[in-house]
C-alpha cells in the first residue's frame, strides 16, 4: 500500500544535504490499522550508521489497530556498494512485505511473508543507475520493474518487467521493453509498476534535449499477464512537461486508472504543481486536474483510489507544515481538504481511506522540537483524534491541450536473475502517544508607528518562520517596495504616511497584516531662532520645534526644556522628539548691553481744562521716529489726546518694545444747573414756574412732555419756564438744551 525511496547516489548537492539530515532522524516506526485482523503497513525510514555505509538495514514494524507494536523486523542485504531502495507493504491478511533494492550495479527484490515467516530474494546485474520497482497483484503474483540507465548511450536503456511466483520467487517471465524507433539519445526511465484489475501497467518518462529540439513526456503501458504489450499512451502538454511520479498509481473497481504527476518545468522545481490524471481501461484520458495551491512548491503526491472512484490524495512540499490532503470524487471534484504539520513526511493512504504520516520531528507546546519519529493516522475525514489540523487552500483546475500518442513497443528476453543474500532479525521498540505542531505562521508583526527619515525600518516580533512564502510591501507617497525575504530593512527617502504589509502563505492559504508607519522629516526646525537682541534682563531660552520635543541637552549639561539666560553669549542645544535628533545654537545679546543713547522720552504727566482738548503729545527717541499709543498698530510721530487718562506710549528698537506711561488729567469746566423736581402753579408766588436755575449758561430750547410722550410745551427763546398751562397734577418730563459759557 505504500512506497518510500531514498537514493544516496544523487548528484544534486542540495538534495543530498536534505536526505542526509532525514537519515539522521533515525525514523524507524511504522503503522497499520484495520477493523479486522488485516493490517496496513507503512515503510520505516532507514537507519544508516556512519553516513553511506555499505550495508543497508531495513526495518519493518507491525502495529495493531490501537497503535501498539507487536512485531518488528530488521532486514539486511549485502551489496558490493552503497545502495538505496524502496519498501512496500500490502493490505492483506497474508502480511506480505515487498522490498526493492538498487545501487549502481545491481537491482534486487525481497518478499517477506511475515505471517508464515518465509521469504525469498533475487537480484539482477545492470549498468549505472540500475533500479527496480515492484508490486503485488490481487491474484498473488509479484510484478517488478527494472531500469538499467546508460548515460553514455541513453537510447539503449531498456525497461524491464518481471513476473514472480509469490510463494517461491520463481520467475514466470522476464522481458525488456524498447520503444520502437526511439530517437538517438532519448532516455526512457521506468517510474512505477502496478496491477490494476490483475493487469500489469507500468509508467515511464521520456526525455530528450538535443539540436533537434526537446521532447518530454510520460507514458503508460499496459501488458498482458503473459507480458505482451496491449496498449500505451504517451502524454505531452503543449506548454509544460507532465511528469508521472515514482509514486504508485491506483485504480478503481471500474478499471479506471488514477496517476499522480506534476506539471511544470523539470529544471525549475519552484514552478511545478501537482497533477492527477484519470484514464479508462483503454488508457484514454478521462480528465486531468492540476492541484493548485499558492506558493506551495511541489515535492510529492500520494494517492489511492477506491472502488467507487473516489480517491484520497496527499500533496506535500518541504518544511514543517508540508501536507495538504483531501478527497476527490470520480468526476475530479474536490470534496474536502485539510493541512498537516509533519516534517519531511513519508505518506501512505490506507485501504480504509485513512492517511498515515511518518515524520522526523517531535514538537512541544513551547515551540521547541527534537529529532524523533512521529507516526500518525487520520480517520476517513482526515481528522486525528486529539490533535490539531490546519486549514488548507487548494483548487483543482482542468489541464487542457494534452496530446496523447500511441507509441509502439517491442520486447526481448530480460537478464538472468541471481539469488540475493540477506538476513532478517527482529527488534523491539516502544510507542508513546503524542500530539504536537510547530507554531502556525501568522502575518502579525511589530514596527514603530513613527520613525525618522533616513532611519532603518526593520519589523520584529515575527511569526513567519514556517511560512511557505512571505511577501512584504510598502506603499504610499509614490513608493512601491516589495520583498520576499522573511525579514528586511528599509530606509525611507521621503517623509509621509506608509502602509507596511506582510502577507504569509501556509498550506496554500494567505493572510496579511498591515501597519501604518509615519516617516517624519529629520528637520525639527529653527530651534533657537536667529541671533538676536533680547529686551529683558533675564530670559527663558526654550527651543521651538515643528513637533513636541522629549529630549533636551544644553551645552552646560542641563537637560531641562528651558535654560535661564542673563548674559550675552552663544548657546547650544541638542534635542529629540523621540524619533529624530537635531542640534542648534544662537547668539543672545541683551538690550542693556547693546543700548547707547535715548530710547524713548515723553512729557511729564499733565493737567488741563477740558476746553483745551485735544492735547498734543510728541515723543522723542534717538533710534526711532515711530511711536504707538495704547497698543495701537499704526505708528505715528505724535498723538492728539482727546480725553484725560493714562496712556502707554511705546516704540520698537531692535525688536524691543520700549514703553512709558503718560497721564493727562482735566480741571472741571462744566456749569451747575438746578432743575426743580416739582412745582405748584397756583399763583401763590412760591414755585409757580418750572424753570432751570444757575449761571454761565444760555438756554437753547426747553420741552415738556406728559407721561405718554405728548408734547405740552416747547420754547426756543427766553424765558425758559413753564407755568403748567392747563395740565393736571401729575408727573411730567422736561428736556432742556443749553450753551456752556465756560468753554466758549
Amino acid at each position: 500500500c505504500g512506497r518510500l525511496s531514498i537514493s544516496l547516489n544523487t548528484r544534486c548537492p542540495k538534495e543530498a544535504l536534505r536526505l542526509s539530515k532525514v537519515l539522521e532522524y533515525h525514523a524507524y516506526m511504522v503503522m497499520s490499522n484495520t477493523d479486522t485482523n488485516a493490517l496496513d503497513y507503512i515503510e520505516v525510514k532507514e537507519i544508516l550508521r556512519n553516513h553511506f555505509a555499505e550495508v543497508l538495514e531495513r526495518m519493518k514494524a507491525k502495529i495493531d489497530k490501537d497503535g501498539d507494536l507487536i512485531l518488528g523486523l530488521n532486514l539486511k542485504a549485502d551489496f558490493p556498494e552503497g545502495m538505496s531502495g524502496d519498501m512496500k507493504f500490502f493490505d492483506s491478511e497474508e502480511d506480505k512485505i515487498l522490498v526493492n533494492f538498487r545501487n549502481n550495479s545491481f537491482a534486487g527484490l525481497v518478499l517477506i511473508d511475515a505471517k508464515k515467516k518465509t521469504y525469498w530474494g533475487t537480484k539482477t546485474s545492470g549498468g549505472f543507475g540500475s533500479r527496480t520497482l515492484g508490486n503485488i497483484s490481487s491474484d498473488n503474483f509479484v510484478y517488478s520493474g527494472s531500469n538499467t540507465i546508460d548515460f553514455l548511450n541513453p537510447s539503449d536503456s531498456p525497461l524491464g518487467v518481471l513476473k514472480f511466483n509469490i510463494e517461491n520467487g520463481d520467475s514466470e517471465w522476464n522481458y525488456k521493453y524498447h520503444r520502437k524507433n526511439q530517437r538517438e539519445r532519448q532516455m526512457v526511465m521506468l517510474h512505477s509498476i502496478n496491477s490494476i484489475d490483475n493487469q500489469p501497467i507500468f509508467s515511464c518518462h521520456a526525455n530528450l534535449a538535443d539540436s533537434s529540439g526537446i521532447e518530454l513526456g510520460s507514458s503508460l503501458v499496459s501488458i498482458s499477464n503473459e507480458g505482451e504489450i496491449i496498449n500505451s499512451a504517451h502524454i505531452q502538454h503543449k506548454l509544460d512537461s507532465i511528469y508521472f511520479t515514482t509514486t504508485s498509481f491506483s485504480g478503481d473497481a471500474m478499471g479506471n486508472l488514477y496517476v499522480p504527476a506534476y506539471i511544470g518545468s523539470e529544471l525549475i522545481p519552484d514552478k511545478r504543481e501537482g497533477a492527477i490524471l484519470k484514464f479508462n481501461k483503454e488508457l484514454e484520458l478521462v480528465w486531468a486536474k492540476r492541484l493548485s495551491a499558492d506558493n506551495f512548491r511541489y515535492e510529492g503526491l500520494e494517492l489511492k483510489a477506491f472502488e467507487n472512484g473516489d480517491l484520497i490524495f496527499a500533496y506535500y512540499t518541504d518544511g514543517d507544515l508540508p501536507i495538504i490532503a483531501g478527497k476527490i470524487n470520480t468526476d475530479g471534484e474536490l470534496l474536502w481538504n485539510k493541512g498537516y504539520s509533519f516534517y519531511n513526511p513519508e505518506i501512505e493512504v490506507g485501504s480504509d481511506s485513512s492517511i498515515y504520516f511518518l515524520s522526523g520531528k517531535k514538537y512541544f507546546q513551547d515551540g521547541t522540537w527534537e529529532l524523533r519519529s512521529i507516526l500518525s493516522k487520520t480517520d476517513q475525514e482526515g481528522l486525528i483524534e486529539g490533535c490539531d489540523r490546519f486549514d488548507a487552500c487548494v483548487s483543482l483546475y482542468d489541464i487542457e491541450e494534452i496530446n496523447i500518442e500511441r507509441w509502439e513497443w517491442e520486447r526481448e528476453e530480460g537478464p538472468q536473475l541471481e539469488p540475493l543474500s540477506f538476513q532478517i532479525d527482529s527488534f523491539q521498540n516502544t510507542l508513546v502517544d503524542h500530539c504536537g505542531n510547530p507554531p502556525l505562521p501568522i502575518p502579525n508583526f511589530y514596527t514603530p508607528d513613527t520613525i525618522c527619515l533616513n532611519q532603518f525600518l526593520e519589523p520584529d516580533s515575527l511569526f513567519n518562520e514556517f511560512a511557505h512564502a512571505v511577501r512584504w510591501t510598502i506603499s504610499g507617497d509614490d513608493l512601491s517596495f516589495e520583498s520576499t525575504d522573511n525579514i528586511f530593512r528599509h530606509v525611507f527617502d521621503a517623509p509621509g504616511k506608509y502602509q507596511v504589509e506582510q502577507e504569509v502563505w501556509v498550506l496554500g492559504c494567505s493572510n496579511f497584516y498591515t501597519r501604518e508607519v509615519v516617516v517624519l522629516p529629520d528637520n525639527l526646525g529653527n530651534l533657537l531662532g536667529d541671533n538676536r537682541i533680547e529686551c529683558d534682563s533675564i530670559i527663558e531660552l526654550k527651543p521651538k520645534a515643528t513637533r513636541p520635543l522629549q529630549v533636551f541637552l544644553w551645552d552646560d549639561g542641563s537637560t531641562d526644556s528651558v535654560l535661564i539666560v542673563s548674559e550675552s553669549d552663544v548657546y547650544n542645544i541638542t534635542v529629540s522628539d523621540g524619533y529624530c535628533y537635531a542640534n542648534d545654537n544662537v547668539e543672545i545679546t541683551f538690550y542693556e548691553d547693546w543700548l547707547s543713547g535715548i530710547d524713548l522720552a515723553i512729557p511729564n504727566d499733565t493737567s488741563i481744562c477740558q476746553e483745551l482738548l485735544p492735547f498734543t503729545l510728541t515723543p522723542k527717541s534717538d533710534f526711532s521716529n515711530e511711536f504707538f499709543i495704547n497698543g495701537s498698530t499704526n505708528p505715528q510721530s505724535n498723538f492728539e489726546i482727546q480725553t484725560a487718562g493714562n496712556y502707554q506710549i511705546a516704540t520698537k528698537i531692535e525688536g524691543c518694545e520700549i514703553t512709558k506711561e503718560f497721564n493727562l488729567s482735566l480741571t472741571p469746566c462744566e456749569v451747575d444747573i438746578y432743575i426743580p423736581s416739582s412745582f405748584s402753579p397756583n399763583n401763590d408766588g412760591i414755585n409757580d414756574l418750572l424753570e432751570p436755575l444757575g449761571k454761565d449758561f444760555v438756554g437753547q430750547k426747553m420741552q415738556v412732555f406728559d407721561r405718554w410722550g405728548g408734547l405740552l410745551f416747547e420754547t426756543k427763546e427766553a424765558p425758559f419756564a413753564w407755568d403748567g398751562g392747563k395740565a393736571e397734577e401729575g408727573v411730567y418730563v422736561m428736556i432742556f438744551s443749553y450753551l456752556n459759557l465756560k468753554n466758549q
